[in-house]
């Protein structure tokens, strides 16, 4: 293993456990932010960090702020890791992790954008995941129920809609009834 492998995968570990900043020392040192870590086993930094068991503040860790150095470093908030297919927003909504959701969606990440192996998309996870902030936040960045129930693979009611739909007459004639 090389000094680049060895800063991909640096980087992708410092991504995991929200370290900010030993993320921006592996980028100026010369990591990728889209690269794969190669001990990582297909893992992109990105969604390591989008990822992150680690909540804001815990043990002095800032993942949201990692994914914030990523995404200014030129990381892609689309670009799926090659093990699995997960993207970095998939990966934040699997976890609840709304203000990386709410940060990935503001630099670009596409809320239709299904796993590419599994199918899942980021609405279907966060209503999955009972994550009722983060499946209104995908909602209305879709476009609205209309659009949304186009990207669910599970149900969607009334109440899933938050503040996007306030009329129940609405949601009727978007479901078809």
């Amino acid at each position: 293993m090389g000094k680049q492998d060895d800063l991909q995968d640096g980087l992708c570990e410092c991504a995991a456990v929200g370290w900010k900043e030993g993320v921006l020392h592996n980028l100026r040192e010369g990591a990728t932010p889209n690269g794969e870590g190669t001990g990582w086993a297909g893992e992109t930094p990105l969604v390591c960090a989008a990822g992150s068991e680690k909540k804001q503040g815990e043990d002095g860790s800032d993942p949201l702020g990692c994914v914030e150095a990523l995404l200014a470093a030129g990381a892609d908030p689309n670009l799926p890791q090659s093990k699995d297919g997960v993207t970095p927003l998939c990966a934040a909504v699997a976890r609840g992790h709304g203000d990386r959701v709410g940060l990935l969606l503001q630099r670009g990440a596409d809320p239709g954008l299904a796993n590419q192996r599994s199918g899942e998309t980021p609405l279907s996870l966060a209503k999955a995941g009972g994550h009722q902030q983060i499946v209104e936040a995908l909602v209305s960045a879709l476009g609205g129920p209309a659009t949304a129930l186009a990207h669910a693979s599970a149900p969607l009611r009334r109440s899933d809609m938050g503040r996007t739909c306030h009329d129940s007459l609405v949601m009727q004639r978007v479901a078809g009834n």
